[in-house]
């Protein structure tokens, strides 16, 4: 497994919960341009489109450089595949405890697949973030001690 790139933000922003991995509908240039490195997925979100699919917007995919293609959209809706069981409880989660979808990590898998790990999500507020924070500094100021 090769991780192309992780969305720190959403670590920082959010409580994830639970995970899942979803293949993603992409074109020949975008493709080339992920295993080459080139794309954030720093403010992008997932949402249910009309026909109930996950869609992800906001994915930044630069443009290969060897593409011909004149019409290039960066920031073009990427469909997301999932089972219908998976999406299923997407939804129900979603409408139920009032949570958000978040992509965390974009990967290569073993068989030389593009996969999303897209994770439920949380907004922390400003006494979550608070918290956090104290957490995330005492853990680094333990970590210091016992190296020194």
């Amino acid at each position: 497994m090769k991780i192309i790139t992780i969305n720190k933000r959403a670590k920082r922003d959010y409580i994830l919960f639970k995970k899942y991995i979803a293949g993603i509908s992409l074109l020949g240039g975008e493709v080339k341009s992920i295993r080459a490195g080139k794309v954030d997925i720093t403010g992008s979100f997932v949402t249910f489109d009309y026909k109930n699919n996950l869609v992800v917007h906001g994915m930044n995919i630069e443009q290969y450089k060897y593409q011909t293609q004149d019409h290039f959209d960066s920031l073009r809706t990427k469909q997301l595949l999932l089972n219908k069981q998976e999406i299923r409880k997407i939804n129900d989660k979603i409408k139920l405890e009032r949570l958000t979808v978040v992509p965390t990590k974009l990967f290569i898998n073993d068989n030389s697949l593009i996969k999303l790990e897209i994770s439920l999500a949380k907004g922390r507020n400003k006494k979550d973030m608070r918290e956090y924070l104290k957490e995330k500094e005492f853990k680094k100021s333990k970590k210091s001690y016992i190296n020194i």
